[in-house]
């Protein structure tokens, strides 16, 4: 049995970073599901587009086979992102619970208010303060551009119709990689605010900064660095980053 406040907080935050792995995982299959359906839902678009031979910008925005695949990929891009936006925040909340759960031994933490408001008004948002709809959403204009030029592109190199649309659809696949990875940022992001007010809550004066044996090369070099508790928020986490705190108790 641990008999440290440093085993006791390590064993608590495996257990924590178990449960968030598998709800994230769980999420990830749901994501992944409902993104099959756009690319369902855009292949005949997709497909023919690709067999219009359409060779110049102008071709392409004057056609009804461009015309018919952006009115069907914003209808299902919309669905897409208001279930995306749903489970996220639902995630987020699930997430910002255990970043509350106490990491501390023995204290009376029951007591003591939760800062429930600050973090609830986080839910759906990103950590810069923008909607998690408006951030999916912005990735767009930036998709249908990619689908067109690789159009355009394949269809004056002589690429014949059916590894056109492959591209294509390729391109398109990356809104959904995007709604992946802002999943797990914005999640994870919630969870290290919540457990930063829970320092707060418990007048914690510094953190250690915590990474997954598997990290990346970037993160590597700052795993055991120790901060001021009121610069936690000052600290960089690049995108789909899952380095966490620990707050430093003096034995």
């Amino acid at each position: 049995m641990p008999d440290s406040y440093r085993q006791l907080a390590e064993q608590y935050l495996k257990t924590v970073r178990g449960l968030m792995d598998q709800r994230e995982a769980a999420e990830m299959v749901y994501l992944a599901d409902k993104w099959q359906i756009v690319q369902d839902g855009l292949a005949a678009e997709i497909e023919r587009l690709a067999k219009a031979g359409l060779i110049t910008p102008y071709q392409v925005g004057r056609s009804a086979e461009y015309q018919a695949l952006l009115a069907q990929a914003n209808r299902l891009v919309e669905i897409f992102a208001d279930d995306t936006v749903n489970i996220i925040s639902n995630e987020q909340k699930a997430f910002a619970a255990l970043g509350w759960a106490p990491a501390l031994a023995g204290v009376d933490w029951v007591s003591r208010s939760l800062p429930v408001q600050a973090i609830l008004n986080m839910i759906g948002r990103c950590q810069d303060g923008s909607s998690l709809y408006d951030m999916l959403m912005k990735n767009y204009p930036d998709v249908i551009g990619k689908i067109t030029d690789t159009l355009i592109r394949s269809t004056a190199m002589g690429i014949n119709p059916i590894e056109t649309a492959r591209l294509m659809a390729k391109d398109a696949d990356v809104l959904g990689w995007k709604a992946l990875r802002i999943a797990r940022t914005e999640q994870l992001g919630v969870f290290r605010s919540a457990s930063a007010e829970n320092f707060k809550r418990f007048d914690i004066a510094q953190a250690e900064r915590i990474e997954q044996p598997d990290c990346c090369d970037e993160c590597a070099p700052l795993a055991g660095e120790i901060v001021d508790a009121n610069d936690m928020g000052d600290e960089e986490w690049h995108p789909n980053c899952r380095g966490t705190w620990l707050p430093v108790i003096a034995e």
